[in-house]
Formats: C-alpha cells, structure tokens, sequence
C-alpha cells in the first residue's frame, strides 16, 4: 500500500510515479473526501465553495484540511504547514487535538511516541482502542431492563394473570417479572460499533489485539441500529466512558466517514485547521482564565449580537470565534490559522483588509473592551503588535502563539494573555469607565 504525506496547500502528482497516485487512486481519494466534506461544513469536489482537496487534470492540491485519507490503495496523510519536520509536525497536531478535546491527557504523552512512527490515523485509533479496553476491564456499562419469564423459580414478582390463564396445570414453571442487569445498553451500543469499524480499517496489528479483547469484552452488546445514534445518559456510573463516547461518536458520525457500498472504500480522518486552532486556544483560555473570573465562550454560544438593524428587525449576526467576559465587559478574539509575514517584507505583514473590518464590526456589535486577532508563531513566547484603531482609544492586537510542543505552548500563551488582559480592566479602572 502506497504511504503519502503532503502538507497543507501542496501538491500531488498523478501519474505513476512511487510519490505519484494514479488516476482511480486519485478518484477514490476524491470520493472519499466527497463523503467527509458534509461533515467538516465544506463543498464536494463538483461544488462551488472550499473543498478538502482541488481536482486538477494532472496533480491534486490539498487545501487547508488536515487529517487522513485511507482508502484500500493508499494512504493520504494531510500535516500542517509548519516549519518543523514531518514527525515533529505530526506530534504537534496529535498534542492539538488532544488538548481541544480529542483524547484524554493520560494517552497524550503515548500518542506522542507513537506519532513518530505511523499515520495519524493509526495513533488515533491506537490511543481509543488503549483507553477503551482500560476502561472495559473494571466492568461494563450496564443497565436493568424489565423481562418477562417462565422460570422453575421465584424470581422477582410472579405474574398472576399468566400464571392462571397459561401456565395454572404447570407445577414446574412460574411466569415471573423480574428486572435484569444486562450490558446492552445505549452506550456500549455505540463503542461495540466505533471498535467494529476500527478493527476493519486498522493495519496495526497491536490495535487489532486490543480491539478485539474490547469486542469480548463487550459480548452481549447488540449490533447498533441504522439511523439516529441513540441518546446516552451519563451518570457517576458511567462517567468514565465520557471520552470515550465523544471520540466514539465523532468516529461514526462526523470525523470518521466509513465510504460503504457493498465493500468499504476506505476511512478518513480529517480536520479544518482553523476550527482545531480555535478550538485549540479556547481550550488554554477555558482552563487559564476559570480561575480568574473570565468566562470563555467559542463562537459566542448563548447570545448574538447583530451589526444592522431595520426597524425592530436584527440584519447580519456577530459570532465571534472567542468571547471573553468579565464584570460587564467582553473582549472579542478571532483566530486565524496563518503565517504573518515579517514586517520588514510587508508592512501589513498579510493581515487582510477583511479581517480589519470584521474586527472593527465585532468591536461594535459587541462593545467590546479589546478586539484580538490571533495567528500561529514561531517558538517560544508570544509576539504582540499594537495597531492603534483610528478615533478609539484601545488598539486592535495582533497576537502569535507558539504552536510548536502545544503543552508548552500553553503556558506561553498563558503568561502573555492573562497580563494583557488584567492591564486592560485594571487600565479601565484607572480611567474611571462605567
């Protein structure tokens, strides 16, 4: 099988080269993508719109996607346009994706490792085939459902309608109703599926090992239905599957796309880089900024804000990509996964006119006490540039975070943004603003 690694925006030859795909490889990279783009909220490769990959006659382009392609012919894995080398770049994204939610931090420091020497897809089904076997092995989730039955013995209440209309010559049965504790349950439902469409797109033979002691364990579970994914009830039972269910889920629903007519055509694994970078920062703020009163909202969930209005009609919803507020006050923070340019090279630094004026709209939509773009950087600390807004008095601030080893990183963007923004109330304080 065919192992490719490209970076975001670049391009792959088709052809018949070793580093090349031919053309129905290509077509079924294509339409594999085709199936993951409802998902990731993008256009298939006939629409109009962003789309995960270009079709070009003689080469594909990838574009800001970033993830896996798995069909039974070749292996297409998508990195980030970083500085850093493949193993490096593909550590990073795994630490990302952990940090936004997608593993817990005890299989973190594992993925890692394991990044090093395969695909992102196999360290990810990796990391949920290990955690779901540690947490099967103290006991399952399970559920008492009521049954009926004819037993040669008492067990819980005896039915005494059918045992006089049925069973009234029958010394040796009682129809009895009993409740029975059973592991066919919502939720095991959902890992015994998301271990199933593992175990057949694996190729590592230690992820097949644990997902099938997982299987075992979970003997008894029925196959899960088509359609909706059944609702599941967490409690302090169950609490510690929670992980579990959110990475199982995304498996069948909406990150893993399983292309199936008849024979699966392949798995993918993909990811938009600005939505993991947002997600990425929201949670360091999340965790940084709880303990000091700050509270973090991504995309504005819970309110809108519009920046028209006709009558008494509300024309053109806000949703930033981070709010923070405080006491009555917001600050607006929108994400960007780019590289800015050295100011030496351009004096804009590729910031685009667009996101000027979207900043400056946020800022009034939401009287926002600041207004924050904010862009991958290179190692080590933040960088912070101050661009003064004509006729106000706070600046527009632009700020890169470091990307590189994500768990430092934090820390970095910790120790810059929780400053900034106590100097930014402390300063509202001093000037006497309501």
């Amino acid at each position: 099988m065919k192992r490719i690694i490209r970076r975001e925006w670049e391009y792959l030859s088709i052809g018949d080269g070793s580093d090349c795909v031919t053309r129905a490889e290509a077509d079924a990279l294509l339409r594999l993508a085709d199936r993951a783009a409802p998902a990731l909220k993008l256009s298939p490769t006939g629409g109009e719109g962003e789309k995960i990959i270009l079709d070009g006659r003689h080469r594909l382009r990838m574009q800001q996607v970033v993830g896996v392609l798995s069909t039974p012919g070749v292996v297409l894995e998508i990195l980030p346009k970083t500085e850093t080398d493949e193993f490096d770049c593909r550590a990073d994204l795994v630490s990302m994706i952990a940090m936004a939610g997608g593993f817990p931090v005890a299989s973190l420091q594992i993925a890692r490792m394991e990044s090093r020497s395969t695909d992102l897809l196999e360290v990810v089904m990796q990391a949920f085939a290990r955690d779901l076997v540690a947490a099967l092995r103290p006991g399952v989730d399970r559920t008492y459902l009521a049954r009926n039955d004819d037993t040669p013995f008492l067990r819980g209440r005896l039915d005494l309608r059918r045992q006089y209309a049925l069973l009234a010559g029958r010394a040796d049965r009682l129809s009895c109703r009993f409740d029975e504790l059973v592991p066919d349950t919502p939720l095991n439902r959902i890992l015994r599926a998301a271990a199933d469409l593992l175990f057949r797109h694996t190729r590592s033979v230690q992820t097949r090992r644990l997902l099938s002691e997982a299987l075992i364990l979970l003997d008894g579970v029925s196959v899960l239905s088509p359609g909706p994914m059944p609702i599941v009830h967490l409690n302090r039972m169950n609490l510690r599957f929670r992980s579990l269910h959110e990475r199982a889920t995304l498996f069948l629903r909406s990150i893993f796309q399983s292309a199936s007519s008849g024979a699966q055509e392949g798995i993918a694994l993909l990811m938009r880089m600005n939505t993991l970078f947002e997600s990425w920062l929201g949670e360091i703020l999340r965790k940084t900024l709880g303990r000091t009163g700050w509270r973090v909202r991504l995309q504005a969930r819970g309110g809108v804000r519009h920046a028209l209005q006709r009558d008494d009609r509300n024309l053109f919803a806000m949703y930033p990509d981070i709010l923070l507020e405080r006491g009555g006050r917001n600050i607006v923070l929108d994400t960007k996964w780019k590289r800015l340019a050295p100011l030496d090279q351009d004096h804009r630094r590729g910031i685009l006119q667009d996101d000027v004026y979207q900043m400056l709209a946020y800022r009034q939509a939401w009287n926002a006490e600041a207004v924050f773009l904010i862009y991958p950087g290179q190692d080590g600390g933040c960088a912070v540039d101050r661009l003064h807004i004509r006729g106000a008095e706070r600046p527009l601030l632009v700020v890169e975070v470091p990307t590189r080893e994500p768990r430092r990183a934090a820390t970095a963007i910790a120790d810059t943004l929780l400053p900034m923004l106590a100097s930014l109330i402390e300063d509202e304080i001093e000037h006497g603003a309501p």
